[in-house]
C-alpha cells in the first residue's frame, strides 16, 4: 500500500485528505508543520508528500527545500490558496512535482496523486543486479531497451501468469526465464 504524508496546519484539510485517499486504498499519515513533516518523512518513508505552502514554524517552501536535500527522489505536491501564487511557481522551481489549489477538487486530487505515484514508480531505476540468479548468471546492460526488459521481468515475476519468451538463438531467452523464476513466488518450490 502506497503511503502518503499530508502536511497542513489545518486539521480539517488533513482529515479530508485522509478520508478521500483512504477510500482509494492509500495509507495516509499527517503532520501539522514542516518540522514534523521532516521527522515523519524520515521515520515513515512515504512515497508522496502533499504539503501546504503556508504553515507555522517552518513554511512549506523551506520544508520543500529541506526534504529535497535529504530525499532528492521524494515526490512532493504543494498546496496553495492561489492558483497563480508566486510561491507555487517558486515551489515548482525548487523541485515540487505539481501544486493543488485550495479549495481542491476531489477528482483533480485523485488524478494528481495517481499520476505522481505512477511517475515515481516508472522512474525508479531497475539495475541488472536485481536480475541476478542463484548460480551467478547476470543479465548485463543499461540501455533503455534493457531497462525496459528489467521492468517487464519484475512485473511478470510478481504475477501468476504463463509467459512465452520468443527470440533468435543466443538472445538470452533462458537468462530472462531464470530471472523471472528467481523473482517469482515459486522460487522455493
Amino acid at each position: 500500500m502506497d503511503k502518503i504524508l499530508v502536511v497542513d496546519d489545518e486539521e480539517g484539510v488533513c482529515y479530508s485528505f485522509r478520508k478521500i485517499l483512504n477510500r482509494r486504498g492509500y495509507d495516509v499519515i499527517t503532520a501539522n508543520n514542516g518540522l514534523e513533516a521532516i521527522e515523519k518523512t524520515g521515520r515513515e518513508n512515504p512515497c508522496l508528500v502533499i504539503m501546504d505552502v503556508t504553515m507555522p514554524k517552518m513554511d512549506g517552501l523551506e520544508t520543500l527545500r529541506k526534504l529535497k536535500s535529504l530525499y532528492p527522489g521524494l515526490t512532493i505536491i504543494m498546496m496553495t490558496a492561489f492558483s497563480t501564487s508566486e510561491r507555487a511557481i517558486t515551489a515548482m522551481k525548487h523541485g515540487a512535482y505539481d501544486y493543488l489549489t485550495k479549495p481542491f477538487d476531489n477528482t483533480r486530487l485523485i488524478s494528481l496523486v495517481e499520476k505522481a505515484i505512477m511517475d515515481r514508480k516508472i522512474s525508479t531505476p531497475v539495475t541488472f543486479d536485481e536480475t541476478e540468479n542463484e548460480e551467478g548468471d547476470r543479465i548485463i546492460g543499461k540501455s533503455p531497451l534493457m531497462l525496459d526488459i528489467y521492468k517487464k521481468v519484475e512485473q511478470v515475476a510478481g504475477s501468476d501468469v504463463t509467459v512465452l519468451l520468443r527470440g533468435e538463438t543466443g538472445t538470452g531467452k533462458e537468462l530472462i526465464a531464470r530471472a523471472i523464476y528467481h523473482h517469482s513466488k515459486r522460487v522455493n518450490k
